[in-house]
This record gives C-alpha cells, structure tokens and sequence, in this order.
C-alpha cells in the first residue's frame, strides 16, 4: 500500500518539476495575529433515526457549544509563516478523546524556498472532500460530517508534510503524506501513511479542482477521487462536488461508495441564506462479501435550508436553519428508510 502511496506522489512531483509559485505567499517581516471563533446553538431534534431501534422515539432539546476556537498566524521573517488553530468545545462539552492532540484542528509551518515551491510541515487540512471540506470557516453552519469527518476515509485535519507548487497563473498542485490516524484503533499499528494529491485551477470567477488520495485504514486500501467547481460572483456564492471511493478490505472484498455535495448561498448585505443538498451512498447492492449491510451513513440524503444575519458584522450573526436526513437502515433485525430533522438557532462570532 506504501509503495501505492510513494508512486502517487512520486508521478505527481514528476508532473510539476520545474514549475512556478506556491501558495501564493506575500513576503513579509515577523508578525504575530490573534483572534477567536464561538458558536452557541439550541438544537431541537425530532431522532427519527432511532426508529430502527424503538418504536417512538422521544424529541430533544439541547443547548450546546458548537464552536471555540483560537486561532494564531504570522510570520517568522520573509519566507517562512506559521498557522495554528485551537479547538476547546469538545472539552467544555465532556467529550472522551485525547484532549491535547484533539485540541488542535491546525498547526503548522511553511516554509517559502522561492516564488514556485513552498513545503509544509505539521498538522494541515487533508485535500480530500472537495470544496466542502475546504470551506471550514466560522459560518460553515451545515459541512455533512458524511464528507468532513471520519466517514470518509482520511480525517479533517492530520499530521504530515505538503509540497506546494503553483504551476502556472492560478494553476497550483499540493501533494501530501499524512500519518493516517483513523487507520486501526484496534492494532498497535495504528498510524499508517496515507498520500492525497490535488490540482486547483482559478479562472476568475469560477475555481476547479481534483483530488486523489490514497490511504489503508481498517487494514483495508482506500482509494478515493474527486472534483469540484466553485463558483463566485457578487453575493452569490457556491459549490459542487463529486467523489468516488473504492476500498478493498483483508480478505479481497470490493466496495465502493459516491458522495455529491451542493451548497450554495447569497449575501444580500445583511442576510445571507444558504441551501444544501448531500448524497453519500453505497453502491455495493446489499450485502458484501463479508455480510455487511448498508446503515443510514452509507445511504444518506441531506437537505439544509437557512440564513445567518450579519447583525454586527462577523461578531454577531444569529442564524436559523432546518436540517432533514433520510436514510436506508439495513440489518438483521430492521429494514427500514427513517426520515431525521432539526432546527437549529444560534449565534457565532469572530473576531
């Protein structure tokens, strides 16, 4: 799998040998910024999941902190910068985990050896999920955890090193090797290498990408593709993306999934209502080799509607969205298609 990971890379760094500008760095002197990123929210949900496992399930009303972050980035002199982003709401909120290594979603250094190639050292966000994955800003209310998190097959963000290369005018490559954490929690190996490469393309107002990443998580070989294009233009904003995942696990069986995430919005100058469509599903028909059935998190269907207010500015913007899932829920016990919603009003801040 290793030698899979190398051979991508190498073929990768073949093809942008000799090319020109790395994310596109402006020199300057040292520097040191600072600021934050807080998010309440009161979600009323009515657990329509959990209608495979009772028969009336009970609504809930929660309070929870969604997001407080620190975050940190500057300069240590011409050529080299610095990025690192805290998240504490996990441990506000009592959730198990290793509270320092979970604590930090960025951390790392980039160094600028001139105007075409740059590398970076320490922990990044993974180039896998398309657009939708890029897009974790403060206003990122509705990012299907079905793309962004541990359903895929790398995680958000994880350690490794990156190569960056601007190939022409807004054409730019990064190649990555990451220390896949999500490989297998039940082995002692469980940080295995993991490899993505991506291309992104500006043309103005529409920007390209594709992405291949390469990773073994559960010992099984991932594989997975994708592309996106992300359009913007006066207030209005958004994306598509498009990704395919194939994995072969221990004992040879095939599987194979697709995801498509939409997602679009407009600032009209003082709201900005979004929609959001998201498909993640199975496409092995019932079961596979090894007598595993599609849950609701490999047959999915996401629709969000909502709006934030930008009541002052970016430090205070209530927001109001509903959330609807559906989902096909297989097994030995239960078949079933239950339907899940939310809503959900907040208030996030940055500054």
């Amino acid at each position: 799998m290793f030698r899979s990971i190398l051979g991508v890379s190498a073929i990768s760094l073949g093809m942008i040998s000799g090319s020109a500008m790395a994310d596109g760095h402006e020199k300057k002197g040292y520097g040191f910024k600072i600021g934050a990123e807080l998010r309440t929210e009161f979600t009323y949900n009515n657990n329509g999941f959990q209608k495979v496992l009772a028969d009336d399930p009970d609504t809930s009303k929660t309070w929870s902190l969604q997001a407080a972050k620190i975050k940190m980035h500057g300069n240590v002199g011409e050529n080299t910068d610095y990025r690192a982003l805290l998240r504490f709401e996990d441990v506000v909120n009592g959730l198990d985990g290793n509270p320092i290594q979970d604590a930090v979603e960025l951390g790392h250094v980039t160094h600028h050896f001139s105007d075409q190639v740059s590398v970076r050292v320490g922990k990044d966000y993974v180039n896998y999920g398309g657009f939708e994955r890029k897009e974790q800003d403060f206003t990122a209310i509705y990012n299907s955890p079905w793309v962004t998190d541990a359903a895929g097959s790398l995680g958000l963000s994880q350690v490794g090193i990156g190569f960056l290369f601007d190939v022409a005018d807004g054409q730019k490559i990064t190649v990555q090797i990451i220390r896949d954490e999500l490989a297998n929690a039940n082995n002692a190996d469980d940080e295995k290498p993991a490899a993505t490469v991506e291309w992104m393309g500006n043309f103005g107002k529409i920007k390209a990408l594709a992405q291949i990443g390469a990773s073994e998580p559960m010992d099984e070989a991932v594989y997975d593709f994708g592309v996106g294009l992300g359009y913007k233009s006066g207030g209005l904003n958004g994306h598509i993306d498009y990704g395919y995942k194939t994995s072969e696990d221990a004992t040879g069986g095939d599987l194979s999934w697709h995801r498509l995430a939409v997602h679009a919005e407009y600032d009209t100058g003082d709201f900005i209502p979004f929609a959001k469509f998201t498909l993640y599903d199975d496409l092995s028909d019932g079961a596979d080799d090894n007598g595993r059935t599609p849950a609701a998190m490999d047959n999915l269907l996401e629709f969000a509607v909502g709006t934030h207010w930008k009541a002052s500015g970016d430090v205070f913007r209530p927001y109001a969205a509903v959330h609807a899932q559906t989902g096909e829920w297989d097994s030995a016990a239960n078949e079933d298609s239950p339907t899940q919603f939310n809503v959900k009003l907040g208030v996030m801040s940055q500054f």
